[in-house]
């Protein structure tokens, strides 16, 4: 029985850690009676099974509001979603507030407004915020929407701007995209191994998401004109400085439009101060132990990498490829295959696999353990 525009909407999830999949069924209540109006169900990904049963709860429930994202944007009434986890329960009721699940998944399963995609940019030197609405994460829509939000920013004819995404699929062709080279346009891509590979977008994503849950607590359909209104209002907001991303961006006090004794060099020079100044603080707040020690490695070594921690799984291998100084060039190894990507990190951020090889004299009784050749 398909759903009217009328009728309740329930919708009952299920995730099974044991059973390795998901499960979600739609209900309809009309005239008092409930009838069965969909289902489906899926089956994790060979890195999901090891989740935490309420993570792989709250992936059923974003799984199901995809799945019936027609029937719940053309409904009249507000649709349920009945779930067994109360750390789920907890961790909406924490986004209603404006607070965050414990567990991050938790939190990017429950918080994503009706599957609306959002593409921030934000300057790096007075932190000015832009935002639009993407229909996809695809190579055209992501082209497409920077050059909507970059070309305000930026003279046609003027200097080439770099812009710092993440290591998204549809980021990596545009390093090579013509078009944006005649516009003066590079893009840069983070490290994929690097946790702070973006961290201005991080905390511009952070405030937007603060705006957006002070403006719209019911984490209703997002219209154009609040995304414009919220972003503005995120750009009004005093910051250290006692001026706001607007003010120094345009170099203008915001209720009086004059002019500001504002310095962009000044501005740069205080941030690099600023940031230098408070290494130290942050090192000792963060490792309290001494500095890690830089490895004896070479080519075709096994390491780890420190930033791979895990409760539920062992750390991955990484066999390296090529030193350049402070830095190496490494490849994944997982179930005896190497995998085709590579990617650059620190010597200091990773150390050496330990060789534990026993060799016998009589080959029949020959015994490898710890790394497997």
């Amino acid at each position: 029985m398909l759903p009217k525009c009328s009728d309740q909407l329930w919708i009952v999830t299920n995730g099974s850690v044991t059973k390795h999949g998901i499960g979600v069924t739609l209900y309809i209540n009309r005239d008092g009676k409930v009838s069965l109006a969909g289902f489906f169900s899926a089956k994790l990904r060979k890195h999901q099974v090891l989740w935490l049963p309420y993570e792989i709860e709250a992936l059923s429930i974003a799984a199901s509001v995809k799945h019936f994202s027609p029937f719940l944007i053309q409904s009249k009434l507000q649709a349920n979603v009945l779930t067994d986890s109360k750390p789920c329960v907890q961790g909406f009721e924490k986004l209603c507030r404006g607070e965050f699940s414990a567990s991050p998944r938790v939190t990017s399963f429950l918080s994503v407004r009706n599957r609306q995609l959002i593409l921030v940019v934000r300057e790096t030197v007075t932190s000015y915020t832009s935002t639009c609405f993407i229909k996809d994460e695809k190579l055209g829509s992501l082209r497409d929407r920077l050059i909507h939000l970059l070309i305000p920013l930026k003279p046609l004819n003027g200097p080439s701007v770099v812009v710092r995404v993440d290591p998204a699929p549809g980021f990596r062709p545009l390093c090579d995209d013509l078009y944006l080279k005649q516009l003066n346009i590079s893009i840069e891509i983070g490290r994929v191994k690097n946790q702070n590979k973006n961290s201005v977008a991080d905390k511009a994503i952070a405030e937007d998401e603060d705006e957006l849950l002070r403006e719209e607590r019911d984490q209703s359909l997002l219209f154009e004109n609040t995304l414009v209104i919220v972003t503005m209002r995120l750009n009004s907001r005093l910051c250290q400085h006692g001026l706001s991303y607007r003010e120094l961006w345009t170099q203008r006090n915001q209720f009086t439009h004059e002019q500001l004794p504002i310095s962009d060099k000044n501005l740069i020079r205080a941030q690099h101060e600023a940031r230098n100044k408070s290494h130290g603080f942050s090192e000792i707040s963060k490792y309290s132990r001494p500095g890690r020690p830089i490895p004896d490695v070479s080519m075709w070594d096994l390491v780890y990498l420190y930033t791979d921690r895990s409760k539920t799984q062992s750390r991955d291998w990484y066999l390296v490829e090529a030193r350049d100084g402070e830095w190496c060039f490494i490849k994944k190894c997982s179930s005896n295959q190497l995998h085709a990507s590579s990617y650059k990190v620190k010597l200091s951020e990773c150390y050496k696999v330990l060789n534990t090889i026993n060799v016998h004299h009589n080959p029949s009784e020959r015994i490898r353990s710890g790394v497997r050749l």
